[in-house]
């Protein structure tokens, strides 16, 4: 499996993770039925050795260890992408609020204009309290409005660096600790498959086993 196919395959769910079996036992010797045939097409295979069952058990058992330690990594990484998701929506509403907020601006900026426009008329001796007026209404609209982009960039320069944050988690997130931890199971499956094959379908005795649990 290469790493493309491993990071598209994490950033939708991570696979069923394999549960280890606790301390499962090596398949023992049976012993052959009264009056039974021995099957000659299944043949006899050989006894593990005491220290070949040592190493056996032990592989198992650090095959349990890792099993439980990939399942906490995994809740951990699924609470990370989680995490990762929620900012992300809350930065997709924030540029949305953004966005309405700088149409608000340009309509505003608009009606400004076409009334300085009629502010620039010629106006009457009589009217010129009343021009007074408008235009001093007009001048604390054009304050309030020099405002409102001033906050704007401010929260625009904000969600730009949000957007960037959350892309370099992003990236790190799939490409380094998924792909990892991909990796990092790929092995342990592995690890699984030779235990079967070179210890779970393998004879011992008994009285190596016990043996072994205590101490010798």
């Amino acid at each position: 499996m290469n790493r493309a196919v491993i990071v598209v395959c994490l950033a939708l769910a991570l696979p069923v993770w394999a549960q280890v079996p606790a301390n499962k036992p090596i398949k023992k010797p049976e012993a052959k039925k009264a009056g039974g045939e021995a099957n000659p097409a299944k043949g006899i295979k050989n006894l593990l050795s005491r220290d070949e069952l040592r190493a056996c058990l032990k592989r198992n058992d650090d095959n349990k260890e890792e099993g439980a330690v990939l399942e906490r990594e995994k809740t951990a990484y699924q609470q990370e992408r989680l995490e990762i998701l929620a900012r992300k929506d809350a930065l997709v509403k924030h540029m949305g609020e953004l966005d309405v907020e700088g149409s608000s601006i340009k309509v505003e900026q608009t009606d400004l204009l076409a009334l300085r426009k009629e502010l620039e008329k010629p106006v009457d001796k009589a009217d010129i309290a009343a021009a007074d007026v408008r235009r001093n209404a007009f001048n604390e609209r054009v304050q309030s409005n020099e405002k409102r982009v001033a906050q704007y960039n401010a929260a625009k320069q904000s969600y730009t660096q949000r957007k960037a944050v959350l892309e370099a988690d992003i990236e790190a997130s799939n490409n380094v600790r998924g792909y990892a931890l991909a990796v990092r199971e790929l092995k342990w499956d592995l690890s699984l498959e030779y235990w079967r094959v070179e210890c779970g379908s393998r004879p011992f005795l008994e009285t190596d086993e016990a043996a072994i649990k205590k101490g010798l």
